[in-house]
């Protein structure tokens, strides 16, 4: 008989945190290329306190700390305030997508 174990990241209470978090993700990694690119202006200005973040977020996101269960007041809930603008454009393309805009309204509110 062979037992199967669902890995951790495959439980459904786990799956929306880490869609919205790896899509935060993938948003902060572009706007930190277009920084390197010589971007100046709008983006430049948003990334400056974006840029040390990443790394902390990455690894919170890699360990199983699911960082968009933000606290009130806390930086995690700052960070992600500065990104609404960005995730909404993103999310334009996932309107259909329940699990990601629920996601969103969470922190967006």
């Amino acid at each position: 008989m062979l037992l199967y174990f669902r890995p951790w990241f495959k439980k459904e209470q786990f799956c929306k945190k880490i869609r919205f978090a790896k899509l935060v993700l993938s948003i902060t990694e572009r706007i930190i290329q277009q920084k390197y690119e010589g971007q100046v202006g709008k983006v430049a200005d948003a990334t400056e306190s974006i840029i040390w973040n990443y790394s902390m977020l990455k690894s919170r996101y890699m360990y199983k700390v699911y960082w968009v269960d933000v606290a009130p007041c806390s930086s995690n809930e700052r960070y992600l305030k500065k990104l609404v603008p960005y995730i909404a454009d993103e999310l334009n393309s996932y309107l259909s997508d329940d699990e990601l805009v629920e996601q969103f309204s969470r922190i967006a509110s």
